[in-house]
């Protein structure tokens, strides 16, 4: 079982048998009414609809919705002090299909969502019937752990009229920031392209061979967004099965150009994307020794954490993304995305998010100062 489904569980058990819950109290009145993902527009057909006594997850036609909402007060332990409001449907019943979070990772105005519970287990039928379902539910309503954002004048309780005009023109579905590229990786509120794979020559006399991945990471969502390399997470494998890594197990990891790393002891948050942003960033990999074949093609492993920074220039780790890409062959490529879809995102959510944007870029310039003069 992974850390994230015994968390859930845990968190769930702690819930229903130590924590007072605020249970059939209505939804306050700041949370109510349509949230969609970060990255499209309000007509998305994709949406969590809140209202005073439910929540329903929709998906164009597709509607599944829950009430007997409880607000545990203690959710993430007696000395939370955070913004974070944890909402449960279906309490009393201990089946609850979600976890609600209304301003997720202490982001104000930010909700996610929190459906799929892990892998499953052997030899545990219950916990799998957990997990199976979970599945379901997220391929019908493909929103767990995405950035969601409030869609203003959006009613939870829609009108008849507005209702039959959903129903009569349906939306177009929201747009993929990765284009369906398989040369890239959605985060949720980041992605990251992979804009060249570059492979040394293996001429006469070559010991070893390695390859270069220039990432091009732009932020999707509404939020600034700090990102950091997670020291000796990356590697890889060529079409041959040969295995490459980051460099030599026991040296410092070097491997990474253009972006901070992040370990148990340290983490360079220089990486900062504001909404709509796009950076790069170099990852090298290494075969030692190499001897035929040679491969072609790899795929690559790597982790990327988004950091946050709390008062008192703390930096804390607020989630771990792990990324894989396959089948990449050396070349040159383009964007995923069209570059209207990121302007338009940019200048879409700049005018809501700018102050919050160049609040996070000042605490971290002043805090690499303050690093750089120790």
């Amino acid at each position: 079982m992974n850390l994230r489904a015994t968390s859930m569980l845990l968190a769930a058990a702690l819930v229903t048998e130590l924590h007072p819950a605020r249970a059939a109290e209505p939804v306050p009145a700041e949370f109510r009414g349509d949230w969609v993902p970060a990255g499209a527009a309000c007509t998305s057909p994709l949406r969590f609809r809140v209202s005073a006594t439910n929540a329903t997850l929709v998906n164009g036609a597709d509607k599944a919705s829950y009430g007997d909402l409880a607000w545990p007060m203690q959710f993430f332990g007696p000395d939370y002090s955070g913004i974070v409001v944890t909402g449960i449907p279906e309490f009393e019943s201990g089946d609850s299909p979600f976890t609600i979070f209304f301003n997720a990772d202490e982001h104000k105005g930010m909700a996610k969502l929190g459906i799929l519970q892990g892998d499953e287990t052997p030899g545990n039928a219950r916990y799998n019937a957990i997990v199976r379902a979970a599945k379901k539910l997220n391929q019908r309503f493909p929103l767990d752990n995405v950035p969601l954002k409030k869609c203003a004048g959006m009613s939870a309780t829609l009108g008849a009229s507005a209702a039959a005009t959903a129903t009569a023109r349906p939306v177009a579905a929201p747009a993929d920031p990765c284009a369906g590229s398989p040369r890239c990786f959605n985060a949720g509120t980041f992605i990251a392209e992979v804009l060249q794979v570059t492979p040394t020559a293996m001429t006469a006399g070559a010991r070893h061979h390695s390859v270069a991945l220039n990432i091009r990471f732009r932020n999707v969502s509404d939020q600034p967004v700090i990102l950091a390399y997670r020291s000796s997470s990356s590697a890889g494998m060529d079409n041959f099965g040969n295995g490459f890594t980051w460099g030599r197990p026991g040296t410092y990891d070097t491997s990474v150009k253009g972006m901070g790393y992040v370990s148990s002891r340290s983490a360079d948050p220089q990486f900062v994307l504001n909404p709509g942003q796009s950076r790069s960033a170099t990852f090298s990999l290494i075969r030692f020794n190499a001897r035929p074949p040679i491969g072609t093609s790899w795929t690559w492993d790597v982790v990327i954490d988004e950091l946050e920074i709390q008062p008192g220039q703390v930096i804390r780790s607020l989630r771990q993304n792990s990324m894989n890409l396959a089948n990449l062959t050396p070349g040159t490529f383009s964007s995923a995305a069209p570059a209207e879809i990121s302007g338009a995102l940019s200048n879409a959510v700049g005018d809501a998010t700018g102050a919050g944007a160049a609040d996070v870029a000042g605490r971290v310039i002043d805090l690499f100062r303050s690093i750089r003069k120790k």
